[in-house]
């Protein structure tokens, strides 16, 4: 089993330009790497212009079930 590992950075936050970053994961479990990889794939597609717009970032990777290191 496969999970995927996120880090979710908020770019240039405040007066003094910080960025926040943030650890989580989707709550969600995958059988093979290949289909965790796919749905990676389908949230970026989805999601890339409007963290564009809100200067953020998104940092995920498959991990198997178990790992939390990204």
């Amino acid at each position: 089993m496969w999970h995927i590992s996120v880090i979710l950075c908020l770019l240039s936050v405040g007066e003094q330009n910080l960025d926040m970053c943030f650890k989580t994961e989707v709550p969600a479990r995958f059988n093979s790497y290949e289909e965790c990889n796919v749905v990676i794939d389908n949230i970026v597609a989805y999601s890339n212009e409007d963290l564009i717009q809100r200067n953020s970032s998104l940092i995920m990777k498959c991990l198997p079930l178990g790992s939390a290191n990204v």
